[in-house]
């Protein structure tokens, strides 16, 4: 904490080529220096470190840039001149600072787990100004672990198969997180736990169908994608289907939800 001694000398070289010929295998150089960077993050805490140590059930705020759609990214730097420059050249000046130090794992666990708080992080704003988007990281996080897969679909089921209700047990973990997710969404209405047996497959695949109103399909099916990986580890898939599909719809008919908004 407050170590402005950093060296990330590799990744200022990766960024630099990044801008002069970004190549695929300069992008691939580009992204291995991010996984091993250790970045200077400026963060507000309350309350305040004693010697040094962040007390229990502290808050800590990070300061962030908001693009034109509103989207929030963690300020991040690779090297101490690039955060004084910051530092000195901030408007609000009221707020304490305190520098935490973080690599790109820390990182990302914080934009995958506030989803709708922020976009992603983005590495020296005044300088080179590469974001690190939430797309990516989900798309990283899924690479590296293949045998995971939540993603928005449109299942195809075998013939006279369709969708049936699934068994929750075994599955709160996942049920829960979603639920918490979907609180935080006053678009959404109800979900549903479904399954089906997509074609080619012999296993069946899990079904989330969601029941909701107005146009943001993808965005609340990235939230869920983002909350749901990490606790279906005993899954091969997750699908994910609007309740405004024809098949999802009426198979949810006369199912009881596993979320449902309360009034």
């Amino acid at each position: 904490m407050n170590d402005l001694n950093v060296d990330n000398k590799k990744l200022i070289d990766a960024m630099k080529m990044m801008r002069e010929n970004p190549t695929e295998i300069v992008k691939n150089e580009f992204l291995e220096q991010v996984f091993a960077a250790n970045f200077i993050v400026p963060a507000t805490i309350t309350p305040e470190p004693v010697d040094g140590k962040i007390l229990e059930d502290s808050k800590i705020s990070f300061f962030f840039l908001q693009n034109k759609e509103k989207k929030n990214y963690i300020l991040t730097f690779s090297a101490p001149e690039q955060y004084l420059f910051w530092k000195e050249h901030r408007r609000d000046t009221s707020k304490k600072i305190t520098v935490l130090n973080y690599g790109y794992d820390q990182l990302a666990k914080i934009v995958m787990d506030y989803p709708t708080l922020f976009g992603g992080f983005l590495i020296d704003p005044n300088g080179y100004n590469f974001a690190i988007e939430n797309d990516l990281i989900r798309d990283i996080d899924k690479a590296k672990n293949p045998e995971v897969a939540v993603e928005p679909v449109r299942i195809l089921p075998k013939e006279g198969m369709g969708l049936e209700p699934a068994d929750p047990k075994g599955l709160e973990p996942l049920l829960e997180a979603i639920s918490k997710y979907l609180d935080t969404e006053n678009s959404v209405r109800a979900a549903y736990l479904m399954k089906t047996v997509r074609r080619g497959d012999t296993l069946p695949t899990l079904i989330v169908v969601v029941d909701f109103v107005g146009g943001r399909m993808k965005y609340l099916f990235d939230g869920i994608a983002t909350v749901a990986r990490g606790t279906v580890d005993n899954c091969e898939s997750l699908g994910l289907m609007p309740a405004s599909d024809k098949i999802a719809g009426h198979a949810i008919e006369n199912v009881e939800p596993f979320y449902k908004k309360k009034k």
